[in-house]
């Protein structure tokens, strides 16, 4: 028995890696939605900023399923707070610089959101994880952040890169989680959908 469509609702490379990991026939489409506008509205209502990730993650599989209805859509984000500050993608050298700043000899939490919508079935789960940076220098940033340009990646490391070494330990149930997708819960819970894997 064939598997069902299965679609990533990303484009994000790091993503589309994880998932190939599965070595399961899937498709990456780019969610619809406005992510921006999504994100200035939910917090113009004051809604609690550490649930957004989940929130974005819902609304970009909701994107997608809608035209897609017999697929299996999963849609994710991710968002990092220290204490209550929120670190978005810096988009900017300068701006990975200046949270790398902020992040040095601190404790961070990044939390991985997935939706997957399948026919009638909706399931939402999240990881987070503890980062403990190190105590880095200016120097020290300036040098990773040419190295690495995490322009497009909350809090401006890659830990799947040469950002593992910022970080003096990790706590966390799923490594993956911070590429992007937990993949050890991902995998359960499209098992129970009747996805296949040929190596299991």
């Amino acid at each position: 028995m064939s598997n069902p469509t299965i679609v990533l609702a990303s484009t994000s490379s790091f993503r589309k890696a994880l998932m190939q990991k599965m070595a399961i026939d899937f498709k990456t489409i780019k969610p619809t939605c406005d992510e921006e506008s999504l994100k200035k509205a939910y917090l113009n209502k004051g809604e609690d900023k550490r649930k957004l990730c989940a929130y974005l993650a819902e609304e970009k599989a909701l994107s997608i399923s809608k035209e897609h209805q017999n697929a299996v859509v999963i849609g994710s984000d991710q968002s990092l707070f220290i204490g209550d500050e929120q670190f978005d993608k810096p988009k900017t050298e300068e701006n990975a610089i200046n949270q790398l700043m902020k992040c040095s000899n601190q404790v961070a939490e990044l939390t991985s959101a997935v939706a997957i919508h399948y026919k009638d079935k909706k399931i939402n789960f999240e990881n987070t994880t503890k980062l403990y940076f190190k105590e880095l220098t200016k120097e020290q940033i300036i040098n990773y952040v040419k190295v690495d340009q995490p322009l497009q990646c909350a809090g401006s490391f890659m830990y799947e890169k040469k950002g593992i070494f910022l970080f003096e330990k990790l706590e966390c149930s799923d490594p993956t989680s911070i590429e992007g997708l937990p993949m050890m819960r991902l995998s359960q819970e499209l098992f129970k959908l009747g996805v296949s894997f040929s190596f299991l």
